[in-house]
């Protein structure tokens, strides 16, 4: 017994397919996750690019092409996965956890396969695939069938329906950037001249006025010096007279002074001279007296300093006598 199969019906098995993506939609929604990446915000311009797909999938080259000849600097991190049949999943779920824990390093992922049938993209409405994009930490951008087909993916994340349309939502991100820069150079740039424009005419006016306020200030000042000058003035004329008057009057205590003092001083000084006149040797002598020289020319005053036949010199009033001695007669007492 042979079976022959002439005709598959395929409304039935996609029908099995839709059922399956909705009750996946569903139970995302439920859990809030269905929104959830769509809703993760990315640097602009994103330029550190993961990938998942198959190295040799006619939709990396196509994608790998249009992103090279934009020349925007991307830096593109390829891991390899299955883009159809039972092997998609497990390596893409590898691939998702890779770039999970390397966050860090990336802007956003991109999962790309191209073109292909209704069943073929099927492999994609897997639910821990969907809850894995749901989930991950990084935008995620899906390019993976034509306008006709849409995946759970497409529907969770940021869709573009080809490779190339990713890499032109990516172009579009730099190209944006880049006119978002310049049209901000160029508004800062219009700024900064109207600022130095009003700038410089504050400093115009804020210049006259200084040169005005530095004007009125030398006038002011002038009449205060002018008015300080003539107090000063009449204050040193009054000081200076009255230094006068107090030098008169300390020259006048001066003389004064001085005249007590000189005459004090004549007084003393007449009292020395009398007592040296008293004192004067010759006036003694003139009385009579003699004065006893020892060979030395020292004046002897007792008689301890003689002896017998020692030579002398006596002094008179007017002349000197050399003589011997005889004898001495010491006092007894």
């Amino acid at each position: 017994y042979q079976v022959v199969v002439q005709d598959i019906d395929t409304s039935f098995t996609l029908g099995k397919l839709s059922l399956s993506r909705e009750r996946i939609l569903r139970e995302l929604a439920d859990k809030g996750l269905d929104r959830r990446n769509r809703s993760l915000g990315h640097p602009v311009p994103p330029l550190r690019i993961g990938v998942l797909t198959s190295p040799e999938a006619d939709g990396w080259n196509d994608f790998l092409r249009h992103v090279e000849e934009a020349r925007c600097g991307f830096e593109l991190t390829l891991f390899p996965i299955k883009v159809q049949g039972p092997e998609l999943r497990p390596t893409l779920l590898r691939g998702l956890d890779w770039f999970a824990a390397r966050s860090d390093d990336f802007d956003l992922l991109c999962i790309l396969r191209g073109g292909g049938s209704r069943s073929d993209l099927a492999w994609f409405d897997d639910r821990e695939v969907a809850f894995a994009v749901a989930r991950h930490p990084l935008a995620i951008v899906v390019g993976i069938g034509h306008q006709r087909d849409q995946s759970v993916l497409d529907v969770i994340a940021h869709s573009e329906k080809t490779p190339t349309a990713v890499a032109d939502f990516l172009v579009r991100q730099v190209e944006a950037a880049r006119e978002d820069v310049q049209q901000r150079a160029q508004r800062l740039v219009a700024a900064a001249r109207e600022r130095l424009v009003d700038e410089r005419h504050q400093l115009s006016v804020c210049g006259r006025a200084l040169t005005q306020a530095a004007i009125d200030r030398l006038r002011d000042e002038r009449a205060a010096l002018r008015l300080a000058a003539g107090s000063l003035t009449a204050a040193t004329s009054l000081r200076l007279e009255r230094e006068r008057s107090r030098v008169a009057q300390a020259a006048q205590r001066t003389e004064r002074t001085a005249g007590r003092r000189l005459e004090r001083a004549d007084a003393v000084l007449e009292q020395a001279a009398t007592r040296l006149r008293l004192l004067d040797p010759r006036r003694v002598l003139e009385r009579g007296y003699a004065v006893v020289r020892a060979p030395d020319g020292s004046i002897v005053t007792s008689t301890k300093r003689l002896a017998e036949q020692q030579y002398v010199q006596i002094q008179l009033r007017d002349g000197r006598i050399d003589t011997r001695i005889d004898r001495v007669h010491p006092d007894e007492s």
